[in-house]
C-alpha cells in the first residue's frame, strides 16, 4: 500500500508519496496560492498531488476538523479558505481516493509517537513552537483527541495579562510573540527570531528581556501540561528546538519551575526532548493517520 500525503500550510503546500514503511518515495512543494474561492483552491490542491500509485490520501493542516472532515476553526494564511468546507469530500471528489484529514500538530505528534522520540512512552506530549503554538497528547494507543477534537490545543491556556485581562498563554510563547515583543522595543528594525536569540546569547539587554519572558511563557505551558497529564516525555518541535542552548535552558527552567511551583519534594522525571523529525514530520504523520484510520474502519 502507498500513501499520498499533503501538508497544507498558510504559505506552502508540501506533497509526498510514501510506502508502507513510511519511507518517502517522492516529494515536492508549491506555494499556497491565494485563490478566489474554495472550489478553485481544491482544484489547485489536487492538481499538484502525488497520487500515481497511491491507495489512500492523508492530509494535515492547521485547524480543527470534525468527524466528517469539515474544518471548524480558521486555518492560517491562504489555507484559511478551507474554513467550514468538507476537506475529505472535496479531495475525494477530485481524486477518487479515500481521504483522511488531521490537524498538522497532531500529525507531527503521531509521527513522533510511532517513529520518533515519543516512542515507547505510555504518556507523552508534543509541544510545537512556530508562528503559533501547537501540540498534542498521546497514550500507549496513540493520539488523545478529546471529546471535541480539542485536546492538545495548548495555545488556549489562559493567563492574566499585564493589563489585568485574560490572554492566551500561546500568544506569549510563540515565535511570533517573541518577534513582536522585540519589535516593540526596536520598531524600525526588521528582525527574525533566530537573530533575537543570537543577541540573547550575546547578552544584549533587550533581547535578554524578551527571550526571558518568552522562555518563561513556554515553561508555564510545560508545567501546566505536567500538572494535567504528567507525561513521561514532552517533545519540543519547531526550528528553535534544534538549538542545543534552547533545549538545555528550557529543560533547566522546567525542572526548577516544577520544584518551586509544584513541590521540591516531588521528583519529576519528565524528559524534555527535541522532536526527532522536523520538516517531514507532518507528511509522515498524515500518512500514518490515514493508514490507522483505514485499518480501524
Amino acid at each position: 500500500m502507498k500513501f499520498a500525503a499533503v501538508d497544507i500550510g498558510g504559505t506552502f503546500i508540501k506533497y509526498a508519496l510514501l510506502d508502507e514503511q513510511m519511507q518517502i518515495l517522492d516529494q515536492k512543494q508549491v506555494v499556497t496560492m491565494a485563490l478566489m474561492d474554495a472550489e478553485a483552491f481544491y482544484d489547485y490542491l489536487c492538481e499538484e498531488m502525488l497520487i500515481d500509485g497511491a491507495d489512500l490520501i492523508g492530509i494535515c493542516a492547521p485547524g480543527i476538523f470534525d468527524d466528517q472532515g469539515i474544518m471548524v476553526t480558521a486555518s492560517s494564511g491562504n489555507a484559511s479558505i478551507m474554513y467550514q468546507t468538507d476537506v475529505v469530500q472535496e479531495v475525494k471528489n477530485r481524486t477518487g481516493l479515500t481521504t483522511y484529514v488531521i490537524n498538522d500538530a497532531r500529525a507531527a505528534g503521531l509521527c513522533e509517537w510511532k517513529m520518533g522520540n515519543c516512542r515507547g512512552f505510555d504518556r507523552s506530549a508534543c509541544y510545537l513552537i512556530g508562528t503559533g503554538i501547537g501540540g498534542c497528547l498521546m497514550d500507549e494507543h496513540g493520539l488523545i483527541r478529546g471529546s471535541h477534537h480539542f485536546s492538545g490545543e495548548f495555545s488556549y491556556m489562559p493567563v492574566w495579562g499585564r493589563d489585568g485581562k485574560v490572554e492566551q498563554l500561546g500568544n506569549h510563547a510563540s515565535m511570533s510573540s517573541l518577534i513582536r515583543a522585540y519589535h516593540a522595543l526596536h520598531p524600525y528594525e526588521t528582525i527574525d527570531g533566530e537573530t533575537i536569540c543570537e543577541r540573547y546569547l550575546k547578552h544584549e539587554p533587550d533581547a535578554v528581556t524578551c527571550v526571558s519572558h518568552w522562555l518563561q511563557a513556554i515553561t508555564m505551558q510545560l508545567i501546566t501540561i505536567t500538572a494535567v497529564y504528567d507525561p513521561g516525555v514532552i517533545c519540543i518541535g519547531g526550528g528553535i528546538s534544534r538549538a542545543d542552548w534552547f533545549l538545555k535552558e528550557l529543560a533547566a527552567r522546567y525542572q526548577a519551575g516544577c520544584a518551586s511551583f509544584i513541590s521540591p519534594m516531588l521528583s519529576f522525571h519528565t524528559e524534555i526532548r527535541s522532536c526527532a523529525f522536523y520538516n517531514e514530520a507532518n507528511l509522515i504523520g498524515a500518512a500514518i493517520h490515514a493508514r490507522r484510520e483505514f485499518y480501524h474502519m
